[in-house]
């Protein structure tokens, strides 16, 4: 492998708001960092499990991080618990695994205590010895499972959709990026926000940017993700938008967007890490 990054790198992509496009970056992320030789691996903590099925045939998935963090019963009627490693899987693109979701993790919503918060942050301290990068893709909403997975990153993306309120729920988001810090990891840290489903048509998605570019400053992502229909129809084959529509517009842009969260990460694909990883 050409590229290795000691120790590994793990990030949360988050947006409580729906239709923000979290888990198509999520999803073309990690693909895009596989593609340029990391080693890759995608967490998908998400009940609805949609990054999941981008990646995987549901009919290979017999364990997932449901049996990891929720355990199971055995057939002896004893109850158990898979270690986080039995829930990774291989993908059709090489350098990228996926630990798999599934719905039963909606559960842990309701029955999540302190001390289980930390599960994720342990899982991902081994996987870093093993991965270049670990990117997390967290439900649509707030919750234990988004505290579980800031509290395993070390940065974290916001997608944000262009539209009228931009920013809407931001707040909410922010008050628990806040408790996870003060807590539990006061050197998380925001890598960017990304402006999604932009359409330069409109004068809605420029005044949405503009928005975005005034709330965060420096930490606005230059690259914006265009409205790209293929962009929709790749996770329904099974494929990242590299494979499906190399030349479309979502693939240029989410091409720029994996070259620029490197840059901010201060890694160079050809010479190596700049970064010193926490």
């Amino acid at each position: 492998m050409g590229n290795r990054i000691p120790h590994g790198i793990p990030m949360t992509i988050c947006n409580h708001k729906g239709g923000s496009g979290k888990t198509t970056t999520a999803c073309n992320l990690s693909a895009g960092l596989a593609r340029l030789d990391f080693k890759t691996l995608l967490v998908d903590i998400d009940p609805q499990a949609n990054a999941t099925i981008t990646f995987l045939d549901r009919s290979i998935i017999d364990i997932h991080l449901g049996h990891v963090f929720l355990g199971f019963q055995s057939e002896s009627g004893q109850f158990m618990r898979h270690p986080f490693e039995n829930a990774i899987y291989e993908t059709a693109i090489p350098n990228l695994d996926l630990a798999a979701s599934n719905l039963s993790l909606s559960k842990l919503n309701r029955i999540i205590d302190s001390s289980d918060i930390i599960e994720l942050y342990y899982a991902v301290k081994e996987a870093r010895k093993e991965y270049d990068f670990i990117i997390i893709d967290t439900p649509p909403n707030l919750g234990p499972l988004l505290d579980m997975a800031l509290l395993a990153s070390n940065y974290y993306i916001i997608p944000i959709e262009a539209a009228y309120y931009p920013l809407e729920g931001v707040s909410d988001l922010d008050e628990t990026i806040g408790k996870i810090r003060r807590i539990h990891k006061e050197t998380l840290l925001l890598l960017g926000a990304l402006v999604t489903r932009f359409d330069q048509r409109t004068k809605i998605c420029g005044q949405a940017y503009s928005t975005v570019a005034e709330t965060f400053g420096d930490k606005a992502y230059e690259t914006v993700i265009r409205n790209n229909t293929k962009l929709v129809t790749a996770p329904a084959i099974n494929q990242s938008i590299y494979e499906h529509a190399p030349t479309s517009y979502g693939a240029e842009d989410y091409s720029n967007f994996v070259k620029e969260t490197l840059g901010r990460l201060k890694i160079a694909v050809d010479g190596r890490s700049l970064i010193a990883v926490r």
